[in-house]
């Protein structure tokens, strides 16, 4: 979607965000080769969020929307009534329907399979969208706040999400009113943070004039203090989820003008369920035997080797063993071992001076030190992974057998 050749309207990008590697990607569509039979929509299923686009060094919003109050819709994972009629005009599967062409309601297209009912949009249902969805509430504003509750039990968990679940009600405007008025007040879900495309659960108030493009999504408070005018005649309202349980509330009331006060943009920030969650969860068998070799053997010789630099200085010295030569600060721990270590050394030396790579080696100084920059990092990285392991990871650990020396 963001890159149809009329995606300037529509997005922009921070180029120094973008993850180099997506860059040459981003190029736009030709319009004289590429079509584009529907105005652009924020919710589609083909639009990316914003983080797909992020790399390590993103510190901002890679990809913006142009209408801020649709930062969230971007990347949603819900296949709508919009991506269906795209794919059916692509390859013109309405011409195998006659005379139905303006039978679907509230911009409902026409389901290509049976050709005599509705692909609806979100909340809306019956042969020709003329209903709301299954189970879902019809109610009527009056000019008082009024308070609506939607409420989805999670079908699945956030590491496994499973097939969409929906609560959903329609609100009628009443006769001599012009608008609907919505203010969400409460979003309540075990995360509380407001994920890139709201693809686990979210809510929807579709108060924009076509109901086939999506509306403002949110899965967090973050709309909280917004208000929502909608001119519709009757305005769908859909909470969703394929994960957790959540549960909305919102106000509404009938109004004879239009007030409406969006959302802005937060600061970007990288915040997902996932990572508040994850200690929770205990891990695989698997990573927990790799973790206890990384405790009991892998750590414990990255402890002895942490300087290898100097046991380079060992070998370029003929096997000096002692412990005041050149600073090697290892010189004690091979007093036993003198005997092979020299040998080796020896053998080390004559092959170096064989193929006439001393002067190589004295000019090396620059790579030796990086590759003591990266073992130091990798030293510090398992001493990190080790002391995270907790007895709810991991039954069988046992955080007292981690006897490690520190690294220099």
């Amino acid at each position: 979607m963001e890159v149809r050749s009329d995606r300037d309207d529509w997005v922009t990008f921070s180029t120094n965000d973008v993850d180099p590697a997506l860059r040459d990607g981003l190029a736009k569509l030709d319009a004289s080769t590429s079509g584009n039979p529907l105005i652009y929509n924020f919710g589609s299923v083909v639009h990316s969020s914003y983080d797909m686009y992020a790399y390590n060094e993103t510190t901002g919003y890679p990809m913006m929307a142009q209408l801020d109050q649709y930062y969230l819709s971007m990347g949603a994972g819900i296949i709508t009534s919009y991506d269906l009629d795209m794919i059916n005009l692509y390859y013109d599967c309405y011409s195998g329907c006659t005379n139905t062409s303006s039978m679907c309601q509230m911009e409902g297209n026409l389901n290509t399979r049976t050709c005599s009912e509705c692909s609806c949009p979100l909340g809306f249902g019956g042969a020709v969208c003329e209903t709301n969805a299954d189970g879902g509430q019809t109610l009527t504003a009056t000019d008082e706040w009024q308070d609506l509750v939607l409420s989805v039990t999670g079908p699945a968990t956030l590491d496994t999400p499973g097939a969409y679940a929906f609560d959903s009600a329609v609100i009628v405007t009443p006769s001599g009113y012009n608008f609907i008025q919505f203010r969400p007040t409460n979003f309540t879900a075990e995360c509380p943070y407001c994920t890139p495309g709201c693809r686990d659960f979210g809510l929807e108030i579709k108060y924009r004039n076509h109901p086939q493009r999506t509306s403002p999504r949110v899965c967090c408070n973050e709309f909280t203090g917004s208000t929502f005018s909608s001119r519709n005649d009757r305005t769908s309202i859909v909470l969703y989820s394929s994960t957790i349980d959540v549960s909305a509330t919102i106000q509404y009331r009938a109004s004879a003008t239009n007030t409406t006060v969006l959302p802005t943009l937060p600061p970007y920030e990288v915040q997902t369920c996932q990572s508040e969650t994850c200690n929770l969860f205990p891990l695989p068998d698997e990573v927990c035997a790799v973790l206890m070799i990384d405790q009991s053997i892998v750590l414990p010789i990255l402890d002895y080797l942490s300087d290898p630099i100097a046991l380079v200085q060992i070998l370029l010295t003929h096997g000096n063993c002692s412990d005041d030569s050149s600073g090697i600060e290892h010189g004690m721990t091979y007093t036993v071992g003198c005997p092979i270590v020299s040998g080796v050394a020896g053998f080390f030396s004559g092959f170096v001076d064989m193929i006439g790579a001393t002067d190589y080696i004295d000019q090396a100084g620059f790579y030796v030190t990086v590759f003591q920059i990266a073992f130091d990092a990798v030293h510090q990285s398992v001493h990190a992974g080790v002391e995270a392991v907790t007895s709810e990871m991991c039954p069988d650990w046992v955080a007292e057998d981690v006897t490690t020396t520190a690294s220099p």
